[in-house]
């Protein structure tokens, strides 16, 4: 079957490259309203733009299931001029509940065409993330996360291929609703005749999963063929309502990491169906099923 990939939990492929540029004062804002860049997907199905380091195109995953701005392999960092390392170091775990202990840094100033980001704050990238199935999972060296969208709006359409990063509004339009995010991500609320469940939001997922301790009895569930292991290979038979339309895939029940709390998670399957805006400003979402 194909492989599920999933980052920690405490934790953008384009043609136009991104900036990542030399240490020095941050600047004090962005220039212009917005920017959007054309997203590229990898064989998995995984968003990636183009970031420019020391002079090299390098392709970075976009994965809102981490929390850090940015992520950057031992090589990457080497190559880069920009980062400054804290001194400290962060306890992580992934869903697979593999801890690491990556080191951390701040970079001051990254420009994306004319938008400004400043104040960065990253972590060493170390091998991580629940892999399900026998396919080989590409090598990321640049990952970007949550925290780098920090203050502005975010727009993903899977369908056009394309991001969208916006100043914020004074404040978001009457079609978003409040956003539910916290260590385990961003999460969005899902129903079936037998239960709500809480899902958070991974573009660094393959596919979609529940736990098996979130699934009630008297769901609708039939077995599959996947290899997988000891694990006993079964699938949420029914679609669920998410954003008041009715989403259809096919969600593998899967065992996960104790230390994650939420019911599961909405991967690339997810994104094909519904554009997603997220204004991390005044934590506030809005789903439009495509």
């Amino acid at each position: 079957m194909e492989a599920l990939l999933s980052r920690p939990l405490i934790k953008i492929v384009f043609s136009l490259f991104v900036a990542l540029l030399a240490a020095g004062p941050a600047k004090a804002a962005s220039t212009c309203d917005h920017v959007t860049l054309p997203l590229n997907f990898d064989s998995l199905g995984l968003p990636h733009i183009d970031l420019e380091i020391a002079g090299h195109s390098q392709s970075a995953l976009l994965d809102l299931g981490v929390e850090s701005a940015l992520y950057l392999t031992r090589d990457m960092v080497i190559k880069s001029h920009a980062l400054t390392y804290t001194g400290d170091a962060q306890l992580q775990e992934d869903l697979a509940g593999h801890q690491q202990v990556p080191w951390l840094f701040t970079i001051k100033h990254f420009q994306i065409e004319c938008m400004s980001f400043n104040q960065i704050s990253g972590a060493e990238l170390l091998p991580w993330g629940l892999t399900i199935g026998q396919v080989k999972l590409p090598d990321e060296k640049i990952i970007i996360g949550r925290d780098f969208f920090k203050g502005k709006v975010l727009e993903i359409s899977y369908l056009f291929s394309s991001l969208t990063i916006r100043q914020p509004k004074a404040a978001p339009g009457p079609e978003f609703e409040p956003m539910k995010m916290d260590a385990n991500g961003i999460a969005v609320t899902a129903k079936t005749l037998s239960k709500t469940y809480q899902l958070v939001l991974d573009t660094g997922a393959s596919f979609s999963f529940i736990r098996p301790k979130s699934v009630p009895k008297g769901e609708q569930i039939r077995p599959c063929h996947y290899p997988l292991g000891k694990v006993q290979c079964r699938l949420l038979d029914r679609p669920l309502l998410v954003g008041h339309k009715a989403f259809s895939s096919q969600f593998l029940i899967y065992p996960v990491s104790p230390s994650f709390q939420r019911d599961g998670i909405l991967g690339a399957d997810f994104f094909k169906q519904y554009d997603v805006d997220i204004d991390f400003k005044h934590r506030a979402i809005r789903l439009i099923k495509t």
